[in-house]
């Protein structure tokens, strides 16, 4: 049995699940954190118990390997036994319960589990006159009993945790024997391998199971880069950035709750890893009261403002606002002849050309002021996101080439308005949100055409980038901003009602989730589930009792 045990795996990858919701989390290296995640054992418990008849199904497609045995009667001599198809069924998990221990343990414990092994055996007398036979037998219990105790480790280094065993114990308790085709000293004989050798093989192929799982996690965070550079979209418009994962904490408060957190900041790819000029608050150190889920977080606007830095610094927070996004029925049009009553000058010079708005922000051209947000609890919460960057008026002269008319200095606020969570696709939690109220002031930068009258720029302004580009924005912020999504992480898992509430300088998250063998199923085959019940019942069947070759870090 060289597989994953099922319902281990699951408890070490919820584990993950934790460190990859949330951020940085405590005074490590000097640095202070910027989020912190709780994850309860009453709502772990919960969990398993809730989703205990997958569990079930998943152990029962554990694989025991056959048993060739040589044993020596006293009236016949050696003899020959083979022990094969051996199948584990009608499982039912007891009492299945995790345990947290401070600073740094988590015990998964069962008591009063109910098992059936069938197997099929045979003997052959290896001297005259080679007597044999065969026959089945099954065994039974409801005493079944496991202990599992993870240490966890944490190099504040390399930010990568690791799960250390210190007890894992399978005890199938008492057996009811049932067997068949046999009697006098073969079933004695059985009996006797069913109380020991069969009872052993079955006890150690588990709890070897759940070692190889383990060490599957461990080594597949070993491998993981937790300094990637990562390839980000928000709608026509593609950045890279790099993001520090490394973990900063992973311990257990009260005996109740995990902690855990990681220095997921973001970072301009060609600087790395680097000091930013501007902090946080200081974060809560005690779960949230408002919310309870499965998992639970705290998350510092400076996430969000590293992420922007970055773009800034990199030179990447920029975009183009073309002609043909301006709808026909727009007062004004970027070409110069629309804007021949605003901009004299601009068609004095270019006549009868095309004008397209190139908008961006960077070190270069507005040092010290990059875009932020400010989170606060003021009416009931809000976000305020503020802009700093220029627009050049660039008018398209032929052959794909452009010419500068002159650029203006761009001051803008505006609120967030319906900050929420979203789920989409079951396994993927998004950030979503509305640009309201936005404000602006303008000034001109530079000319290369004269001066030009400020009151006519705003008015152009009003029209193209609020009026038209603005919406095109929201409608990109609706779709949500990608926070993780969990199909490779944990195949089947399910996010259902996340929560959203905004304080001082934080955010407080809040999402639950659960296992459901048909997300699993179109996650694999990209099919719908509802479509043919009776063909997609078989199938996540199918899936069900693979599904510890699918639970893997990727």
């Amino acid at each position: 049995m060289n597989k994953s045990f099922s319902v281990v795996t699951t408890l070490l990858l919820l584990l993950c699940l934790t460190l990859a919701v949330v951020v940085v989390v405590d005074r490590v290296n000097g640095q202070l954190s910027t989020v912190r995640a709780f994850l309860s054992d009453s709502d772990l418990n919960n969990l398993l118990t809730r989703e205990s008849p997958l569990f079930a199904k998943e152990i029962e497609a554990q694989k025991i390997p056959d048993m060739q045995l040589k044993e020596h009667v006293s009236i016949i001599g050696d003899v020959d036994i083979s022990i094969t198809g051996i199948t584990i069924s009608n499982v039912a998990l007891g009492n299945l319960k995790v345990l947290m221990t401070s600073p740094n343990q988590v015990s998964l414990t069962d008591n009063n589990a109910q098992i059936t092994i069938s197997l099929n055996w045979a003997y052959r007398q290896e001297n005259w006159p080679h007597s044999s036979g065969s026959g089945t037998a099954v065994c039974s219990t409801n005493t079944v009993s496991m202990t599992v105790t993870i240490l966890m480790q944490l190099d504040v280094n390399s930010g990568k945790p690791q799960f250390q065993l210190t007890a894992n114990t399978i005890d199938l308790g008492n057996l009811n024997i049932n067997i068949s085709g046999g009697g006098g000293w073969i079933l004695n004989l059985l009996q006797n391998l069913f109380a020991s050798q069969i009872k052993s093989s079955v006890q150690t192929g588990v709890e070897s199971a759940i070692s190889s799982a383990v060490a599957r996690v461990n080594n597949n965070i070993q491998a993981a880069n937790m300094m990637p550079v990562l390839n980000m979209t928000l709608g026509a418009n593609n950045f890279k950035l790099q993001v520090d994962y490394r973990v900063s904490e992973l311990t257990v408060l009260n005996n109740a709750f995990l902690a855990v957190g990681t220095r997921a900041t973001f970072y301009d790819p060609n600087k790395g890893i680097s000091p930013l000029p501007f902090g946080h608050v200081t974060l809560p150190n005690q779960p949230p009261s408002q919310i309870d889920d499965l998992i639970d977080a705290y998350v510092t606007d400076f996430v969000i403002n590293s992420m922007l830095y970055g773009l800034y610094s990199s030179n990447q927070m920029q975009t183009i606002i073309t002609p043909d996004m301006i709808p026909n029925y727009s007062p004004i049009q970027l070409n110069t002849t629309s804007l021949k009553n605003l901009i004299p000058q601009l068609y004095n010079a270019y006549p009868n050309k095309q004008v397209q708005l190139y908008l961006y922000s960077n070190a270069a051209s507005n040092a010290n002021l990059w875009p932020n947000i400010k989170i606060s609890q003021l009416n009931g919460g809000m976000i305020s996101a503020y802009f700093y960057g220029n627009i050049e008026f660039q008018v398209l002269t032929g052959s794909g080439s452009t010419a500068n008319a002159f650029i203006l200095s761009l001051v803008a606020n505006a609120t967030l308005d319906n900050p929420k969570l979203i789920v989409s696709g079951g396994s993927k939690l998004n950030f979503t949100a509305q640009i309201v109220n936005p404000q602006f002031s303008v000034s001109v930068a530079q000319s290369w055409i004269g001066p030009v009258n400020l009151a006519n720029l705003q008015q152009i302004i009003q029209l193209t980038l609020i009026d038209v580009y603005l919406p095109i924005l929201n409608k990109d912020l609706a779709s949500g901003i990608q926070l993780i999504d969990l199909s490779s992480l944990l195949p089947g898992f399910n996010l259902v009602n996340p929560n959203l509430l905004l304080q001082n300088g934080y955010m407080v998250m809040g999402v639950d989730g659960y296992y459901s063998p048909s997300l699993m199923f179109r996650q694999q085959t990209g099919k719908n589930v509802e479509k043919d019940v009776k063909e997609s019942s078989a199938a996540a069947d199918k899936i069900i009792a693979k599904l510890k070759k699918t639970i893997s870090i990727q």
